[in-house]
């Protein structure tokens, strides 16, 4: 069908379907990367406490001032916050475009609104959304958490 045929009524409802659908794709795409720092994170807090609860048993002490040991674990430690931060990045990508296509539908239908007879929100409505969350910020929680956590474990 032709957009150009269709009603007020039925463009009103594809405009609502399309701002619901990436909406709810945004929000499932925010709690995950959430869960996956918070994950993260507690794998590090994990290695901090396994550390600590470990460094009463004989030899351990020696066995972690081993350089290769140092290398791997920080070798480790920083492949996750890079995988990680990677995963975190593209999942702010898709954010970007998917609040970008809701923020399209939604002012689209605000114009459809306004061009009523009775304007019902102010022309000055636009919907933009000047607070998306930021994965460098997350990506830095990361990355800091990563190097706190390789320093604490291989510190003798």
């Amino acid at each position: 069908m032709n957009p150009d045929q269709l009603t007020e009524e039925q463009r009103l409802d594809a405009l609502k379907f399309v701002s619901q659908t990436h909406r709810s794709c945004f929000e499932q795409r925010l709690q995950r990367s959430n869960r996956a720092l918070i994950s993260v994170v507690g794998f590090y807090l994990l290695c901090v406490g396994g550390r600590f609860s470990a460094s009463t048993s004989p030899g351990f002490l020696t066995t972690i001032q081993k350089p290769y040991v140092v290398a791997v674990v920080w070798g480790v430690f920083l492949l996750v916050a890079a995988i990680t931060y990677y995963s975190l990045r593209n999942y702010g990508r898709a954010d970007q475009v998917n609040q970008g296509i809701a923020e399209r539908a939604e002012n689209a239908i605000i114009d459809m609104i306004h061009s009523t007879a009775v304007p019902l929100v102010p022309a000055h409505s636009r919907h933009t959304n000047p607070n998306r969350p930021d994965f460098r910020l997350k990506g830095l929680v990361v990355f800091l958490f990563a190097v706190a956590a390789a320093f604490i474990v291989t510190i003798p």
